[in-house]
């Protein structure tokens, strides 16, 4: 089940056909079936409804994907990028039925932290975004997708602008960032919730990443460390936020190297 990521403002499941192929192909040749599937997006939808759109689309996929498979599958990984890498954390601490094992690509375990609720200073870089210009691509009903050609168009604009006011969080859960709400916004915390039956955890992520920080991916795995749950974590070196969309980088030692590891990672857990 591959989550797209796209600070869940943004994107579609398409970005694997287009953006992502090369993982596609990956995935495929390990002789996997691949289902990729969208969510309603912030901020025309909240977290919450995102959330029962993830748990909606992991069951129909272990139910059979709606007779398309000519068996269900018992055997299901999680593999998200970026936001689609938080949402495969959030899932892999709630559900019941507990995939096998995950493939996170620079995601993030914790929604409170200061790298979210405070004004980034890398965002705040780029030159100050008004509020209306942010808005100006926004919907009055909800959307699942915004692929229109190009990898999630104008819509990060909104995003850049909710990073430099601090208020991602807020924003796409509906709710406060502040102490009141605090409770409320920790049940949307993997790193809060995450529990000894947590699936294996494979994370991937940039050291020099400047969107999602190294330390989200190292914090996840320390805290399941803890718990004694198999992970590995890959820092790539020198490594942007969404480093695996560079097609230098993709025909690197390094790469080769990373896909060989998720490769090791996936036979030992579900292939």
């Amino acid at each position: 089940m591959w989550i797209h990521g796209g600070a869940l403002v943004m994107g579609g499941r398409e970005d694997l056909e287009t953006a992502y192929a090369h993982e596609l192909r990956f995935l495929m040749e390990l002789g996997l079936d691949v289902v990729s599937v969208d969510y309603r997006l912030a901020p025309e939808s909240v977290l919450p409804d995102i959330l029962e759109d993830v748990i909606d689309a992991y069951y129909w996929i272990l139910n059979g994907c709606g007779g398309l498979m000519e068996k269900h599958p018992k055997k299901i990984c999680l593999v998200g990028h970026s936001a689609g890498g938080y949402l495969s954390l959030l899932l892999g601490a709630m559900l019941e039925d507990k995939p096998r094992a995950l493939v996170s690509f620079y995601g993030y375990g914790d929604i409170l932290g200061d790298w979210l609720v405070k004004p980034s200073e890398f965002y705040c870089g780029f030159g100050e975004i008004s509020h209306a210009d942010a808005h100006a691509h926004m919907k009055l009903q909800p959307i699942i997708s915004n692929c229109v050609g190009q990898l999630w168009g104008f819509r990060c604009t909104f995003y850049f602008y909710l990073r430099q006011k601090g208020s991602w969080a807020q924003t796409v859960n509906g709710l406060n960032a502040a102490e009141k709400d605090l409770a409320a916004l920790k049940e949307f915390c993997p790193i809060e919730i995450a529990r000894a039956n947590f699936p294996p955890a494979f994370f991937a992520h940039g050291a020099e990443d400047s969107d999602v920080p190294f330390q989200q991916s190292q914090a996840m795995k320390a805290k399941l460390d803890e718990m004694n749950v198999p992970t590995c974590l890959w820092a790539v070196k020198n490594g942007p936020h969404c480093f695996s969309l560079d097609e230098q980088w993709r025909s690197s030692e390094e790469s080769g190297a990373l896909m060989s590891a998720i490769q090791d990672f996936l036979q030992a857990h579900v292939l």
